[in-house]
């Protein structure tokens, strides 16, 4: 690779645009067949090495944008204030909407609605590995309702407390109306669980299902299967240990909602799902804590703009009716028709699902793909 090659993909970098070694080396070949630069054109990995090598030495200064605000030295338009990421003065930031809280209300004051925030975090989404939280409520069928995001360099009960009461002052100033949700949905999480119990006391705090049984998942493959279990193995101990915590403890045992339409099953927080969507809305990729501020406000326009209203009944989603037809359809479902008790006729029915049954073509092509 020669200098004016080196000196053309640092000036790039320098820049601050976004961009690849792939597309550089693009360019590259680009200016080498134009006599722009003189070539042999290099491996494709000497470029992508010399990025990679370039960068590690040069990192993005991602915090300057937020210090700036901070100093009072960038857009005298945005809140300032702001941390600087470390432990003792830690980021934290949010955004929201009005109009939501406004929505909120309107539901918390309904005599035949019941309240449910939600709180939940998830990653990826910053490049100095921050965390992502939102809050919001649902519906009994299921729909997330955004309230607010933030963004926090620590994830601590004081940082999740923080963000909670900044919640509340926000409902309280700008609604008049306080923040008094019925129960709070959040994950399998100590400092979340002790942030919850401490700024709203009059909430009963649930955990996520969804959460609790992928930390036992996590826990069991530490394991192997014993396949001749004794019952009055040293074992024995162990299993009522955890019956106590998990199972019977007035702190971990409240793990879920159940607000299902009939003969349907619901069996992830809506919270969970909607993680999903904020991060095709921010572009999945990693992004500089002022350009994650940006991204969350797009998914706070788009969530504003979405034409899906409070339901107070309970029905089924477009995707639990697609999945329902596809196992109706290949007889993963046995129905009955539970018997009456006394004269009494039942209007219950027990369902039974089996596994989803592959068809031919998928069976084929799992045996492309594995071997067997």
């Amino acid at each position: 690779m020669t200098d004016g090659m080196k000196e053309y993909i640092v000036n790039s970098l320098c820049t601050g645009e976004n961009t690849t070694a792939a597309r550089l080396y693009t360019l590259i070949c680009q200016l080498v067949d134009d006599k722009l630069i003189s070539g042999p054109v290099p491996k494709k990995s000497q470029g992508a090495d010399f990025v990679k090598n370039w960068r590690r030495k040069n990192p993005k200064d991602s915090m300057a944008p937020l210090i700036a605000l901070r100093d009072g030295s960038g857009d005298r338009d945005l809140v300032s204030r702001l941390g600087d990421g470390s432990k003792f003065y830690p980021l934290r930031v949010g955004i929201t909407y009005l109009q939501c809280f406004l929505d909120y209300i309107v539901v918390q004051n309904r005599s035949d609605c019941t309240t449910i925030l939600h709180i939940d975090s998830t990653h990826s989404m910053v490049i100095n590995d921050y965390v992502v939280f939102a809050f919001g409520y649902s519906d009994r069928s299921g729909h997330f309702f955004p309230l607010i995001y933030f963004c926090t360099s620590q994830k601590r009960a004081i940082d999740i407390g923080w963000c909670i009461r900044y919640t509340k002052r926000v409902c309280l100033d700008a609604c008049g109306i306080v923040l008094a949700s019925q129960f709070v949905m959040m994950e399998a999480d100590k400092a979340q669980f002790n942030a919850c119990v401490t700024e709203l006391p009059h909430s009963i705090v649930l955990m996520c299902w969804f959460h609790v049984t992928k930390n036992v998942w996590k826990k069991a493959q530490a394991f192997k299967v014993e396949s001749n279990y004794a019952v009055n193995s040293p074992l024995r101990k162990l299993i009522e240990h955890v019956t106590k915590l998990w199972v019977n403890s007035h702190r971990f045992s409240r793990w879920q909602t159940f607000r299902t339409p009939r003969g349907y099953a619901v069996t992830n927080n809506p919270l969970e799902q909607y993680h999903r969507t904020v991060k095709i809305q921010c572009h999945k990729g990693k992004a500089s804590p002022s350009e994650l501020m940006k991204n969350l406000d797009g998914a706070r326009l788009a969530a504003l703009n979405d034409d899906v209203q409070f339901a107070s009944v309970a029905t089924a989603s477009d995707r639990l009716m697609r999945l329902y037809r596809l196992m109706h359809k290949r007889g993963c479902l046995v129905v009955d028709r539970l018997p009456p008790v006394g004269s009494v006729e039942a209007d219950l029915y027990r369902v039974k699902q089996s596994g989803l049954r592959l068809t031919s073509a998928e069976q084929n092509w799992s045996q492309h793909l594995f071997g067997q």
